[in-house]
């Protein structure tokens, strides 16, 4: 008897901290959900606040740049501007012009190289903050931070000179294994922008997974981090667009390490 009592106190102690982490695990999940709506509110005002020049535009000029028509027509001013100064450096830069759906390569102003963009997603930020700050932002080129792809920037072949002409007829060719790869590549800029450009092709499932789960965990980290040491929130937009393989192999390869960047959203 006893020992049926003692084992249903056991059990009762089971389901009520089985129930206590549930409601534990339940409040962390609502906790990171509203983190995810909060911070990209609170850096929609930071931007606002950093950006918005009173001296670009005055009195009736703000009423009429609301205007999303008129805003258009500044912000591919801002986005000319931006590549004006780029023209007068000695490297190689890019413009991604996203009216158009190009990615040009450039240098000192003349246009080298012209890809399509196939596909363009961006966060619903750039459509929510103030015209003359998104103008302000975009006058000037971006800066590349740091980057990570799924390909070798300058890639190095190893191969053994043959002795004569017999063995290098007997030499076994190799592929180029970057043909089945998948491509991706990821920019942090220093205006706070992240850039992603993958490839347009086919993109089989699971291939290039610790480059994913290094791009995302990157990401979680810093959430987890700021949420739990109580940090000012930090988000940051994110525009990802799509390329065929053999440019996105053409321009990675032909920039600097960190290169200069014009944007017209």
């Amino acid at each position: 008897m006893e020992n049926s009592v003692l084992d249903n106190t056991v059990v009762k102690k089971s389901i009520t901290l089985f129930g206590l982490l549930k409601i534990f695990c339940l409040l962390i999940i609502l906790y990171f959900i509203s983190l995810s709506i909060y911070f990209p509110v609170k850096q929609l005002k930071v931007f606002n606040n950093t950006y918005s020049d009173t001296l670009l535009f005055k009195g009736e000029e703000i009423n009429i740049i609301n205007d999303d028509s008129i805003a258009a027509l500044k912000i591919k001013e801002s986005f000319l501007q931006s590549r004006i100064t780029m023209a007068k450096s000695d490297s190689i830069c890019f413009s991604i012009d996203l009216k158009d759906s190009l990615l040009l390569l450039e240098i000192r102003g003349v246009i080298v190289h012209e890809a399509k963009i196939s596909k363009i997603v961006k966060s619903h930020f750039f459509s929510r903050v103030d015209n003359i700050a998104l103008i302000k932002y975009l006058s000037e080129p971006f800066k590349v931070d740091h980057k990570i792809a799924t390909i070798e920037k300058e890639p190095i072949i190893f191969k053994k000179a043959p002795k004569d002409t017999i063995e290098a007829a007997t030499q076994i060719f190799m592929p180029d294994t970057l043909a089945n790869e998948i491509i991706c590549i990821t920019m942090v800029f220093d205006k706070n922008l992240f850039l992603e450009i993958a490839q347009s092709e086919e993109k089989p499932q699971f291939n290039n997974l610790w480059f994913l789960i290094k791009k995302r965990s990157k990401n979680v980290a810093q959430v987890v981090k700021n949420s739990f040491s109580f940090k000012e929130p930090y988000y940051t937009p994110k525009i990802l667009i799509e390329l065929p393989k053999k440019d996105i192999k053409s321009i990675y390869r032909a920039i600097p390490y960190k290169p200069q960047m014009a944007i017209n959203i």
